[in-house]
C-alpha cells in the first residue's frame, strides 16, 4: 500500500501498523523551513533542539516526577507557598519534553500536567493557553473533562472578579498571573465560547453556554446573549438550563428593542419565545404567569404603537392611502389594546381625504420625459 501523509498524529500506511507519521518529527532542514513562521522551529533544528524522542522522554520523566510530588504536596497543603513553588519546579522539564517529541502521547501528558501545574500555581492565564493548545493540538484527548473543567473554572473566576471590580479600576495587568492582560470579562466569554465549540457534547458545554449567555447579557450585549440562548435552546434540549435559558432569551430579545420607530422583529421574536416557555413548561412558568402575562400586553402594545407610528408619518406626508393600510392593520392585529381605539379615531379623520398629497409644481414635473421604467411593455391596442 502507498505510504501517504495523514492527518497530524493519525496511523500511516505501513508494514508496521504501530508506526507514527508526523512531519513535526523530521529533523532535516527544507527550503521551506525558511518560511518566515518556520523560522522559530527552523533554527532550534540548527542549534540542535529540534524533535529528539531520548531527550523528550527523559525531561518528561523528570517533570512527571516533580508534577507528582507537588500533587501529593498539594493534598496536604494546598495553599502553602511551596506547593506552588513545587508545580512551577516541573515546568521548565514539562515544556521540554512536549517541545522535543511532538504528535506523541509525551507531548499530550507534558501538555496537560503543564496546563495542571500552572492552574494549581494560581498562574490561570498560562493554564488556559496551554489547556487551549492541548485541545487543539489533541481533539480527542482523553483528559478533555478535567481540561474543561478547569477552563470553566478559569472562566468563572474572571467574570466573578470583573463584576466586582469597577471599570476605572481595571487596569493593564502586568504583575498578577492570576488575570489576563486586560478585559477579564471580556477573556473569560471568550474562554466559554472555547469550551462549547472545542467539545459541544461534552459535560460542560450547555453550562458554557448558559454562563457566557449571561454574561453577555450582563454586558448589554443583547443580541450576541439572545443568539447564545437560542443555540443552547435548540441544540441541547436536555439540558436543566433550559427553562432560564427560554427566559433570558426572551429578556435579551425585548432588550434589543429600540422603539416604536426601529425595527420589530425583536419584538416579534420575544413574542416567539415568550409562546414556547408557556407551552414548554407549564409548571415553572406558573409562579411567574402573571408577569409573563403582563409583558405579553407590552409587547402587543409596543407592536401596535409602532404600527400607528408608521400611520403618522404617512399622514403627516399626506399619503392617505398608505396611513389607511397601518391603521386597518393595526385595528385588526391589535383589536384589545387602547392604541386600536386611537387608530379608529384617526382613520375616521381620513374619509374623504385623497389619497395620495397633491403633485407640486405639477408643470414642472411634465416636462421631463416618462421614465423608461414606468411605461407599459406593450401599448393598448397593438394586440388584435
Amino acid at each position: 500500500m502507498p505510504r501517504g501523509r495523514l492527518a497530524t498524529g493519525q496511523p500511516a500506511w505501513g508494514k508496521n501498523q504501530s508506526e507514527i507519521y508526523s512531519e513535526r518529527h523530521d529533523t532535516s532542514i527544507k527550503a521551506k523551513d525558511f518560511a518566515p513562521e518556520k523560522l522559530p522551529q527552523t533554527w532550534k533544528k540548527l542549534t540542535g533542539r529540534g524533535p529528539n524522542r531520548q531527550v523528550a522522554e527523559a525531561a518528561f520523566a523528570s517533570g512527571q516526577q516533580k508534577y507528582r510530588a507537588a500533587v501529593s504536596s498539594w493534598e496536604t497543603q494546598a495553599e502553602a507557598p511551596a506547593t506552588q513553588a513545587a508545580f512551577l519546579a516541573a515546568v521548565p522539564e514539562l515544556e521540554k519534553a512536549a517541545e522535543r517529541w511532538p504528535d506523541s502521547t509525551i507531548e499530550e501528558d507534558s501538555l496537560f500536567m503543564l496546563g495542571e501545574s500552572h492552574f494549581f500555581a494560581n498562574q490561570y492565564s498560562k493554564a488556559n493557553r496551554t489547556y487551549e493548545k492541548l485541545v487543539e493540538l489533541y481533539p480527542a484527548t482523553r483528559y478533555m473533562d478535567k481540561v474543561q473543567a478547569h477552563r470553566f473554572a478559569i472562566a468563572k473566576y474572571w467574570l466573578d472578579v470583573a463584576k466586582e471590580t469597577p471599570v476605572v479600576s481595571n487596569p493593564i495587568n502586568l504583575t498578577d498571573e492570576k488575570y489576563p492582560l486586560n478585559d477579564w470579562a471580556g477573556h473569560g466569554r471568550r474562554v466559554l465560547d472555547r469550551i462549547r465549540l472545542d467539545d459541544p457534547t461534552g459535560k460542560l458545554a450547555d453550562d458554557a453556554a448558559f454562563l457566557l449567555g449571561k454574561a453577555l447579557h450582563d454586558s448589554h450585549k443583547y443580541f450576541e446573549a439572545a443568539e447564545t440562548f437560542a443555540d443552547l435552546r435548540n441544540n441541547y434540549p436536555g439540558s436543566p438550563h433550559q427553562f432560564h435559558a427560554h427566559l433570558m432569551e426572551f429578556q435579551s430579545r425585548l432588550a434589543m428593542y429600540d422603539g416604536k420607530y426601529y425595527e420589530g422583529l425583536p419584538l416579534k421574536q420575544a413574542e416567539e419565545v415568550l409562546r414556547l416557555i408557556l407551552r414548554r413548561f407549564p409548571n415553572e412558568s406558573a409562579e411567574l404567569k402573571d408577569e409573563l402575562m403582563q409583558q405579553a400586553a407590552s409587547i402587543r402594545n409596543m407592536l401596535a404603537e409602532r404600527d400607528l407610528a408608521m400611520a403618522d408619518y404617512h399622514i403627516n406626508r399626506g399619503e392617505n392611502l398608505a396611513a389607511r393600510f397601518y391603521l386597518e392593520t393595526l385595528m385588526e392585529a391589535f383589536p384589545e389594546t387602547d392604541i386600536a381605539r386611537e387608530a379608529r379615531t384617526k382613520l375616521q379623520g381620513l374619509e374623504g381625504k385623497p389619497d395620495q398629497p397633491a403633485q407640486v409644481a405639477g408643470w414642472l414635473v411634465d416636462l421631463f420625459p416618462e421614465p423608461q421604467s414606468t411605461r407599459p411593455l406593450i401599448r393598448s391596442g397593438t394586440l388584435k
